[in-house]
């Protein structure tokens, strides 16, 4: 974000709007003339040029954003005084405490008075830059300027009819954020999902937290729709249709179906997809298993008739041992992760093979014969392209 230069001389101080104006009254007090509550601003540390500049760039930008909410917390990190390295604004950041107050509260008025509506922007503003009784003295210079154009309600009422503070909200979410460090953006959206899923399931209930955790959710639904470029499509939990992944697993994996829907279940699970789709899976998997009990019951019923074509051919073990250990790899849990001998009884326990057996093709490391399981290898790669997993299994190479 670069900031927009509306006011480079003083000059163009006479083009201000009528709240700019009244703004400029305050702050050049600030300047010449603090009160005993307040220390001095220094034009050399922050300028009237970049102090209104700086507030019209916020004011810009949170007006004409559908998650103002959301964005107050950014823009706040970014012009306090540096703590990080990272920076915007074309690298402004104020130097003092107090600076990045005035500057919030200048925000504050403008929102107010030009858009009185954004009740729980404004709360979170004013949260970020009246923290404290020392920066609490510096925004009460300017509240009343706001509440020429709207009645700021300064407390929000939950459902069980208590109020509570905006500024212990704000802080609330902020130390919820604070555990989500360096997590991915799906673990961020899974993580504020089911953080509003537990408030929304309290007796007593928090309005503004709750409304706060639906922005945050809507934000990181949207970052992972914009961001697909950036993330492996496979990570994305909204690409794939559900229905379509057991579709591609009945046709492609008939014989071995109800093993390999366990294994996207437990992969599904393991990267905390939603519950929706993993009930989904599993619920396919029980209908497998019982079509499949119906059809025991019924072959041995069958006496001397032919039953070749009800026992299609099995995928041979060599290939279904590589197709579980790549998206084991995919998802960072394969032999640079684990011990070799877990991932094997793994293997095991899905096949239904000998752990010690396929412990030993590993070890010796797995060679296709071309001719062989060139078909069964086609149809795992298939399988895999259907569900835009980026895994592709090679014929000739050794795993």
């Amino acid at each position: 974000m670069k900031l927009n230069h509306k006011y480079r001389v003083e000059s163009d101080f006479n083009n201000m709007s009528k709240t700019e104006r009244e703004l400029f009254t305050v702050v050049y007090k600030l300047y010449h003339c603090p009160s005993e509550d307040t220390q001095r601003l220094k034009k050399e540390s922050l300028s009237l040029f970049d102090l209104f500049n700086c507030t019209l760039t916020i004011c810009y930008e949170l007006t004409n954003s559908p998650i103002a909410e959301i964005k107050v917390d950014d823009i706040w990190e970014d012009i306090k005084p540096p703590k990080v390295e990272m920076q915007t604004f074309n690298n402004f950041r104020t130097k003092r405490w107090y600076e990045a107050t005035v500057i919030f509260s200048c925000v504050y008025v403008i929102i107010a008075r030009d858009y009185p509506k954004k009740h729980s922007c404004l709360e979170i503003i004013k949260a970020k830059c009246a923290y404290d009784y020392q920066s609490t003295a510096y925004f009460n210079l300017f509240e009343p300027l706001a509440n020429e154009g709207i009645n700021i309600k300064e407390n929000e009422k939950n459902t069980s009819g208590k109020e509570q503070s905006p500024n212990y909200t704000s802080w609330l979410l902020d130390d919820f954020k604070k555990t989500l460090s360096g997590l991915s953006i799906k673990e961020k959206f899974f993580a504020f999902s089911n953080k509003l899923k537990e408030e929304k399931e309290k007796e007593t209930q928090d309005a503004l937290y709750i409304q706060l955790l639906e922005q945050q959710v809507s934000y990181h639904r949207k970052q992972l729709s914009e961001e697909d470029v950036a993330l492996p499509k496979e990570k994305l939990n909204s690409l794939v249709d559900v229905n379509h992944i057991i579709s591609a697993v009945e046709q492609y994996f008939h014989a071995d179906s109800i093993k390999m829907l366990q294994i996207i279940a437990y992969v599904m699970n393991s990267q905390r997809y939603a519950d929706d789709v993993c009930e989904t899976i599993n619920a396919k998997i029980k209908i497998l298993e019982a079509a499949k009990q119906a059809s025991n019951v019924s072959s041995e019923n069958l006496g001397d008739l032919e039953t070749s074509e009800i026992t299609p051919d099995k995928v041979p073990l060599k290939v279904k041992s590589v197709a579980i250990m790549e998206l084991l790899k995919l998802l960072d849990k394969g032999t640079a992760h684990n011990d070799l001998t877990d991932i094997c009884k793994f293997i095991g326990f899905i096949t239904g093979n000998s752990h010690k057996s396929i412990y030993n093709d590993v070890q010796n490391g797995i060679s296709f014969n071309t001719k062989h399981h060139a078909k069964d290898i086609e149809r795992a790669n298939e399988l895999f392209h259907a569900l835009n997993i980026s895994i592709s299994i090679d014929k000739q190479k050794q795993y």
